[in-house]
Formats: C-alpha cells, sequence, structure tokens
C-alpha cells in the first residue's frame, strides 16, 4: 500500500508541474499571436494602405457600397479610394482588380452616399446610411421613383 500510495503522489506532483508548463504555454501562445497579428497589421498598412485596424472579416457578405460606407465609418466618416480598392480587393469583393478603381469610383459616386472632398476623397454625407437602391441598378417604376428620390443621376 505505500509503493502505490508513493506512486499517486508522484504522479499528482508531476500532474500539478505540466498543467503549470502548460498554463505557461497557453500565455506564451497568446504572446506570439498579438505580436504576430500586429505586425501583420502593421506590415500590411505599408503595403496596402488600407486604415491600421480594419478587419477585412467585416466587408464578407456585403455589397461594394455597403462595404465602402462600412470603410468610411472607421476611418472617421472619410473614404480614400485607394483604400477603399485595396480592402475590397482584398475581401473578394472585386474581382476585376484591373478595373477595380473605375469600378469602385463608380459606386461611390452613383450611390449618393457621399460627397467629394478632394481628388481620391470622400465623405459621408449627413445621413451616412444606404436605402434600398444605393448603389444598385433599379428594376421597375417604383424602384425607379425611389432612386430618383435618392439621386436623380441613377436614372
Amino acid at each position: 500500500m505505500g509503493e502505490k500510495q508513493t506512486t499517486i503522489q508522484y504522479l499528482t506532483q508531476v500532474k500539478r508541474e505540466l498543467t503549470a508548463e502548460r498554463e505557461r504555454l497557453i500565455r506564451v501562445e497568446k504572446q506570439l499571436l498579438s505580436v504576430s497579428e500586429t505586425l501583420d497589421l502593421l506590415l500590411h498598412k505599408e503595403e496596402k494602405g488600407a486604415p491600421l485596424g480594419f478587419e477585412i472579416r467585416q466587408l464578407h457578405g456585403l455589397t461594394q457600397v455597403q462595404a465602402l460606407v462600412r470603410i468610411a465609418k472607421s476611418n472617421g466618416g472619410t473614404l480614400k479610394l485607394r483604400d477603399g480598392k485595396n480592402l475590397l480587393i482584398s475581401a473578394g469583393l472585386v474581382q476585376d482588380t484591373k478595373k477595380a478603381s473605375q469600378r469602385i469610383h463608380g459606386a461611390v459616386t452613383r450611390s449618393g452616399v457621399f460627397e467629394k472632398i478632394a481628388r481620391g476623397e470622400y465623405r459621408l454625407r449627413q445621413n451616412g446610411t444606404l436605402s434600398k437602391n444605393n448603389g444598385l441598378r433599379t428594376s421597375g417604376l417604383a424602384d425607379t421613383l425611389d432612386a430618383q428620390s435618392i439621386n436623380p443621376k441613377l436614372v
């Protein structure tokens, strides 16, 4: 019986030490992940000129105009077309990268949600919200009338 008790005590001590080591390794893994993410953000900022700290995951499942509005809101209400283009390409919302600038410029001007403040820079209008037809082609008389009230250039 004494030998069994000694073995149990020994194994219990080894388990405590290994558990403590595992917790230390988990903390190190979290630190490594944080450093890696920070480095990745900084490198992408330099390469693509994207707003620091913006997560591309926020753009998945959105239309181009909705994504541009979200980018502008995260950047204090302003949108630089270059940043928008790079983020939309990274998120996979723009397929043809050669014509991405023209498509994004067209989406911004057609949407009626932005106003131009400088070359390549736009600011969200006061309402800054998307209605049913912002940036979309219309397909019916009711939709056309709604689109005209938003932006007469659409029709």
